[in-house]
């Protein structure tokens, strides 16, 4: 059984502009599970809806507007048939992400040899999650992509073999691979804003987890807002993200599921470093620490050791780092490994292993 013993690491996005800086700070502080930078202030393309649009069809790019959406009009015909051959083909290498949306993924490749030194549990990466995706970028009727069945089956498609691509991208700088799929928008799930049945969440990211998987690469789920995580529990996924430090006594509303979760060697990412920085002290490292340490004493009264909760726990921020001021991203940066130090510390654990 793989031991993360509280290993640091962190949600994807960052606010710096240069990839090779941002590269390098993601390794000096989290060298157990580094991940490659997402910059969305570098470049309009590195957004996390455009980042993962070349080569799919519909889509638009408009860069002047800063915006992205998918247009029906026109003829399409050649196009949807080509893009359907090279899914049924698994033609990957036509799913390229180009440096130009993701100059930190090239950036990190380039670390190559540093990051085999560091031997960590895993090289992260993320993709888009197909529900927030879906739902966030519209067609040229402003109405969203997931609501239109053939929009959505491309979409699910795309994303698919984006993910594969990056997998074979990461897997020749690291072999062990470990693949997040970014849902921001789940936190609307079962709300009055969305129509949308728990049962096509499940198909949709269930899917996507079995073809991440496929690959031989571990999977990962990450919602920074409030949800079902029962059903993300649900869907195989190996490890889920979530925002401990605003919604960890709902997290622990699902006991049995989470027993479940952990029996199958389940990985629970606590994004428990805030990143607002208004939360002054409270956002401390002794603070953090603090709260983590009611977390397991609430844990222990519905029928869980510390020791088997924290040896499957990762330590993140709480969410990506991209709304930060570049200082403000360090300091979260170096709370989050400072707080699994300590943590380790206060449980007698040493760094993860396998």
């Amino acid at each position: 059984m793989m031991r993360f013993n509280c290993a640091a690491t962190s949600i994807g996005s960052f606010p710096q502009s240069d990839a090779v800086r941002a590269s390098e700070l993601v390794l000096k502080h989290f060298p157990e599970l580094p991940c490659w930078p997402q910059l969305p202030k570098r470049s309009f393309f590195e957004g996390m809806y455009v980042q993962y649009t070349e080569n799919v069809p519909y889509a638009v790019i408009d860069e002047a507007g800063k915006r992205i959406y998918f247009s029906l009009e026109g003829d399409h015909d050649e196009e949807v048939q080509l893009f359907y051959q090279r899914f049924v083909e698994e033609d990957v290498q036509s799913f390229p992400i180009t440096e130009r949306n993701a100059a930190g993924l090239y950036a990190v490749r380039n670390l190559k040899d540093r990051i085999n030194q560091c031997r960590p549990l895993y090289l992260k990466g993320q993709v888009t999650g197909p529900i927030s995706f879906g739902l966030t970028v519209t067609d040229e009727k402003r109405r969203p992509i997931f609501y239109d069945e053939s929009l959505r089956e491309i979409l699910v498609m795309a994303l698919k073999m984006k993910a594969l691509w990056q997998i074979d991208f990461l897997k020749a700088v690291y072999p062990d691979v470990m693949l997040f799929i970014d849902e921001p928008y789940l936190a609307s799930v079962g709300s009055a804003m969305i129509s949308l049945k728990e049962q096509d969440v499940l198909e949709v990211l269930g899917d996507l987890v079995r073809t991440i998987k496929s690959r031989g690469a571990a999977s990962g789920i990450h919602c920074c807002g409030n949800t079902d995580w029962s059903l993300l529990m649900d869907t195989g996924v190996d490890m889920v993200s979530f925002d401990a430090f605003n919604y960890g006594d709902s997290f622990f509303l699902y006991p049995e599921k989470l027993r479940a979760f952990l029996d199958r060697q389940g990985v629970l990412a606590w994004g428990i470093v805030p990143t607002d920085p208004a939360c002054g002290e409270r956002g401390s490292v002794n603070s953090l620490l603090s709260i983590m340490e009611t977390f397991m004493s609430d844990l222990q009264k519905k029928g869980f050791s510390s020791e088997e909760v924290l040896t499957r726990s990762v330590v993140t921020p709480t969410c990506g780092l991209a709304s930060l001021t570049e200082e403000e991203a360090v300091l979260a940066m170096e709370k989050t490994s400072a707080l699994s130090m300590r943590l380790r510390e206060r449980y007698a654990f040493t760094a993860a292993a396998s």
